[in-house]
Parts: C-alpha cells; structure tokens; sequence
C-alpha cells in the first residue's frame, strides 16, 4: 500500500506516511508532537481522538486495521 489519500479528518489528500503518523498519535502510540513535522501542511487540532473514533477505524486506508 503506497501512494496518496483523502484524509476525511484532516480534509486533504495525504501521503501513507502522514496517515500512518496520524493512526499512531489517535491510537495513543506516540506523541502528538511528531506531527510538528509536516509544519503547515494542515490543521493539527483536527486530529482528535473522538474524530479518529469516527473516521478512522472504518477508513480503507487505515494500515493499522491491515491484516497481511
């Protein structure tokens, strides 16, 4: 899986790795502050744990919801 994603929470296309970033802060496996990172590429209050609970867990693009 590679390539670039609509992010329904943050309301832009994304590469994986900033989908996956986003999967691990909602999931609580690492720190908000790694999305310093990506600067001004979108609004980091939009990622929220109660927007992942609605968004994320059915998101096609969800890699931590990937079985192999």
């Amino acid at each position: 899986m590679s390539g670039t994603y609509r992010c329904p929470m943050i309301e832009i296309d994304v590469d994986e790795s900033i989908c996956y970033d986003i999967q691990m802060v909602t999931g609580n496996m690492i720190k908000k502050r790694i999305l310093d990172d990506y600067g001004d590429l979108f609004d980091q209050s939009k990622v929220t744990g109660e927007m992942a609970e609605k968004l994320c867990g059915d998101c096609a693009y969800n890699q931590l919801n990937q079985t192999s």
